[in-house]
């Protein structure tokens, strides 16, 4: 993850060596953060006014730099070391035991940071941002309060890349700062093993580049713990809004993954806990709010995310965008081992958001490429879904997509992923084929069998779905696949999966049929669908409603052997 700085490197040591919360894990957010575990005690603060337009800038000049005024606060530039000129623009002593305040008066209201260009490479992965300034540490406390400063990768036009800003410092926040033109925006990653808290990204514009990214991963290779972030009321603008496009296909405006674990990697737990994503407006990126406990490719992997609240955001996904707005899940197994994963108490409420495909999708794990490896001892606790209005950018498959195993694109089978208390309440699609699709698996036409996936405790109530064929689809295992589909990997097995304690009220005039299945074969993939089962507590819809136990639409899979429990239409 390289540098620092947006220069700007806003890095203190993890708070404390001590909790760590399971497995490796992803932001989080709780709306009630508490305390970090260890408060750290500030001597008081300074305030540091940046006047130089050049980002780096030269020591003991006439002007004070932003690289300048990073190191005086993390107590790596003495102030001994300034000219008068420099020293006039501190009131206060900086250093690593202050809470400072980094405020800025450029002719021009524009700093510019030494140029860099990301790198052509395989298209798919993103590359790794660098900067040109070092990484700075011990800012805990400190704040960048911008007052609309422009912070840019080089001149005007110039190309995109490189990193903004690296916090590693609790207790931090920056507002009012408006970033231009960088391949990495911000990334939030610990030091060491101790607990990184308290960081506020507030009203900034994040401008033609890429997003923001949060890891518990440390610097130096270790599980930890990140809490309490909150980001909040910014503007974060990909290229497409400005007529460019991102050097990689793979971009989101909000990345989140407690854990990247590969064979190499060094075991243990991270978490993100407590990871807040309010009022925010998305647009332009490949991907909106991008969010897992961990991705694992070809490790043993473990991890947690604890508290994620995504509430009254604006999320517009450009014409061609392939990934969804929203996209939640224990893990991503790449051909790793994925197991004790957890992740708790999901809200994600009021927000506005258009898409392509799969607009909002909540899964415990994400199999995919080279698999043959199982995951489990997977489990979501609490996923709440409400009041959300979603629609089509150019075609949606599906508004809201909860699922237990999500196997797609060649990827392993999922076994003993569990769903507990999930609620999808009052949220509207528009031009979606399907509103809401539930089930414990949803194969995407890959090979193996994926069995004992169970969703506990499921409400449905009061969404609309104009214009869909479906407003609501409940699958006990759902064998899926488009002719689009990227591996013809043969025969799959879709077994013994179940829902327990499913409940369904459709508003009076709901537009689309509800259909729940014990078993749903859909479209050309081989293999068979059977003993799955849905136990109905209570449907309450005024139209179009099917029960039936084998669903078969235009598939060639074998649908047989299923069951539906309790109540029917």
């Amino acid at each position: 993850m390289g540098g620092v700085l947006l220069g700007l490197v806003v890095a203190v040591p993890a708070c404390s060596a001590g909790e760590t919360a399971g497995p490796p894990a992803e932001p989080t957010l709780v709306p009630t953060a508490t305390a970090p575990a260890t408060s750290v005690e500030l001597t008081g603060a300074s305030t540091l006014v940046v006047n130089d337009p050049d980002a780096v800038g030269e020591v003991g000049d006439e002007r004070l730099s932003l690289t300048e005024a990073l190191q005086l606060a993390s107590g790596a530039l003495g102030d001994g070391t300034l000219s008068a000129a420099e020293r006039a623009q501190l009131d206060g002593v900086p250093g690593a035991g202050s809470g400072d305040e980094i405020r800025f008066d450029v002719d021009g209201g524009r700093i510019e940071v030494p140029e860099q260009t990301v790198p052509w490479g395989f298209e798919w992965e993103p590359a790794p941002a660098e900067t040109r300034l070092p990484r700075r540490e011990n800012n805990t406390g400190d704040r960048i309060v911008g007052g609309g400063v422009i912070i840019a990768n080089g001149p005007v036009d110039g190309p995109i890349g490189g990193l903004a800003l690296k916090v590693s410092s609790s207790d931090v926040s920056v507002e009012g700062v408006t970033f231009e033109r960088f391949a990495q925006m911000v990334s939030i990653q610990p030091v060491g093993a101790g607990e990184l808290t308290g960081v506020t990204l507030a009203d900034n514009a994040f401008l033609n580049g890429g997003g923001i990214d949060i890891t518990a991963t440390a610097v130096d290779g270790s599980k930890s713990t990140v809490s309490a972030v909150t980001i909040t009321g910014n503007d974060i603008f990909g290229p497409p809004e400005f007529g460019e496009t991102f050097p990689r296909k793979i971009h989101s405006a909000v990345g989140g993954n407690a854990a990247l674990l590969t064979a190499s990697d060094r075991a243990g737990a991270a978490t993100i806990r407590g990871l807040s994503l309010t009022d925010n407006d998305v647009r332009g990126f490949q991907g909106g709010f991008t969010i897992a406990a961990l991705q694992s490719r070809g490790g043993n992997a473990r991890g947690a995310l604890d508290g994620l609240v995504i509430e009254g955001n604006t999320i517009a996904m450009p014409e061609g965008a392939g990934d969804p707005a929203v996209y939640i899940w224990g893990a991503v197994n790449m051909d790793g081992h994925v197991t004790d994963v957890t992740v708790r108490d999901v809200r994600i409420a009021e927000n506005q958001i258009a898409g392509n495909g799969y607009v909002v999708l909540v899964a415990g794990v994400e199999h995919l490429l080279q698999g043959n490896t199982r995951s489990d001892s997977v489990a979501l606790d609490g996923i709440e879904l409400e009041g959300n209005e979603i629609s089509a950018v150019e075609t949606c498959d599906v508004g809201i997509l909860l699922a237990g195993a999500f196997t797609e694109m060649g990827g392993g089978p999922g076994e003993g992923i569990a769903v507990r208390d999930a609620s999808i309440t009052g949220n509207t699609a528009h031009g979606c084929t399907t509103g809401i699709l539930a089930t414990p698996v949803l194969n995407w036409g890959t090979a193996g069998v994926s069995k004992s996936n169970t969703i506990e405790g499921l409400e449905i109530r009061g969404n609309r779905a104009g214009g869909a064929v479906h407003e609501v689809v409940v699958a006990g295992g759902t064998l899926y696949a488009t002719d689009a589909n990227f591996f013809d990997a043969g025969d799959a097995g879709v077994e013994q999966n179940e829902i327990r304690g499913l409940t369904i009220q459709s508003p009076s005039g709901g537009q689309g049929a509800v259909l729940v299945a014990g078993g749903l074969g859909w479209g050309p993939a081989r293999g068979s669908v059977t003993g799955n089962a849905v136990s109905v507590t209570a449907v309450d819809v005024p139209g179009a409603c099917t029960t039936q136990e084998d669903v078969s639409f235009d598939s060639r899979a074998t649908v047989t052997g299923n069951v539906l429990n309790g109540v029917g239409c």
